[in-house]
């Protein structure tokens, strides 16, 4: 839907795009626009001054995924906040609201770069922003994907083809887990600065951290969580116009930029270095949380010893030092199952033979076959694979746009699983309050439930 498109006139003036995508309650938007109206009415006093310089005109667009009801229904502000942005148009800053725009553009039958019938058609950008993106999960593999389809979508249809840019702020940490360059890389994208996230600076300051889709705001985990802006451009264009940050920001020096890409080169050419050590065997982890958990599964006890295992070969169990053994099962060898510890053996006992669900479907297994004829439409994002040897008895599929391999009774749920979820809760275990977004993890997690083991 759009809100407001405002009638300007450039004047033969240079002329900077923006365009926000997925700005929840549009606050980030009224902020920009805030700023880019004080820039303009700067320039107009200095004309009056005796400047010759001709002000700048500038064109925001401003989207989010919501609808205009789901926005309003979320967000108490919304008409204010809508009603603010609409009145900072004027003859040299052009602004226009559009709702129900995705981020994501994955329909390979539309040719005409109309993305969405919710902008206006062959919108591009020479700065594109996108805050905080989220699934609403916590998923690194999945999240990884969507980024490679958000630079897909950012890359063919929302940069400009000259020298656009686009501005992509995460929580520090998830441009590591989500492996974001290796997505920017696969659609000829490269690293050309980043720093910390800020938001316009303008004063009584509306942009809320709040949590995609939810509204539950980031406070809670700010100033302990960090975000930072990464600025992207095509790896090909190395005239490039316009400045690379955005307005506010310190204009970095060719030197510097150059830094940052070699940097990131280098650092991306370091494959997966692994510097934390198990301070009671020779093991290395590249995640400290990865350290905890082989700690508490190996070294229960602070003991030293470890067993290790042959490269490709699976880990053999030392049962000599096992003292804790299933009653009601038994291993490849026909003897009595072994664990190391009291908690591991109690965590089998419960997943295997005292779990609610004791046979739970892979997500491959419940597929729609009605999904097939969907897909026949989308088979232009995807080429098939040599199919691999599982019971499925399905063809396997690999997406062009992120690379993963799926089956080609689900690329319609491979597509809608980048859309988030608008609902909070979707599957709630049957114990505590705890919610999933999957079927499968909730009969996952009920076998582990110690809510149900304590009744």
């Amino acid at each position: 839907m759009d809100q407001a498109v405002s009638t300007f006139s450039q004047q033969n003036a240079p002329v900077t795009s923006y365009l926000t995508l997925g700005d929840g309650d549009f606050t980030f938007s009224l902020d920009l626009a805030r700023y880019l109206s004080q820039q303009q009415q700067s320039r107009s006093s200095s004309m009056d001054d005796g400047c010759n310089d001709s002000p700048a005109t500038a064109i925001l667009v401003a989207t989010g995924i919501d609808s205009l009801k789901e926005l309003t229904e979320k967000y108490k502000d919304t008409p204010f906040i809508l009603d603010q942005l609409c009145q900072l148009q004027s003859p040299k800053l052009g602004i226009s609201i559009h709702h129900g725009v995705n981020a994501i553009v994955h329909d390979p039958i539309n040719k005409n770069n109309d993305p969405n019938g919710n902008v206006p058609p062959k919108t591009k950008a020479d700065h594109v922003i996108f805050h905080h993106p989220h699934l609403g999960t916590e998923d690194a593999v999945l999240h990884g994907q969507f980024l490679a389809h958000i630079f897909h979508s950012a890359t063919h249809y929302w940069m400009n083809d000259n020298d656009g840019v686009f501005h992509l702020t995460l929580v520090q940490g998830q441009f590591e887990r989500w492996k974001c360059q290796a997505a920017a890389a696969r659609h000829g994208l490269v690293l050309l600065h980043q720093e910390c996230f800020t938001p316009p600076p303008v004063p009584n300051s509306t942009y809320n951290y709040r949590r995609h889709q939810t509204g539950r705001s980031f406070a809670t985990r700010r100033p302990a969580s960090k975000s930072i802006t990464y600025t992207f451009g095509r790896e090909n264009n190395e005239k490039r116009l316009s400045p690379p940050c955005l307005p506010w920001k310190g204009q970095p020096s060719p030197i510097e930029l150059s830094m940052t890409i070699v940097k990131e080169k280098a650092k991306e050419n370091d494959d997966d270095s692994i510097h934390l050590p198990c301070p009671f065997c020779d093991k290395m982890f590249r995640e400290e949380r990865s350290r905890k958990c082989h700690i508490r599964d190996r070294h229960p006890n602070g003991d030293v010893h470890c067993s290790t295992q042959e490269p490709g070969k699976k880990r053999s169990r030392d049962v000599g030092d096992a003292v804790f053994e299933c009653t009601k099962c038994t291993d490849a060898s026909g003897g009595r199952r072994v664990f190391q510890s009291d908690d591991a053996l109690q965590a089998h006992v419960r997943a295997k033979h005292n779990g609610m669900h004791t046979y739970i479907a892979p997500d491959w297994s419940i597929a729609k076959k009605n999904s097939l004829k969907q897909n026949s439409m989308m088979s232009d994002s995807f080429h098939s694979v040599q199919p691999s040897a599982s019971p499925r008895g399905i063809e396997d599929m690999e997406c062009k746009i992120c690379g993963a391999t799926i089956w080609s009774s689900t690329l319609s749920d491979h597509l809608l699983s980048f859309v988030p979820s608008t609902e909070c809760t979707l599957y709630q275990c049957s114990f505590c309050s705890k919610s999933f977004r999957e079927e499968r993890a909730r009969l996952q997690h009920e076998n582990f439930c110690t809510i149900r083991v304590q009744t």
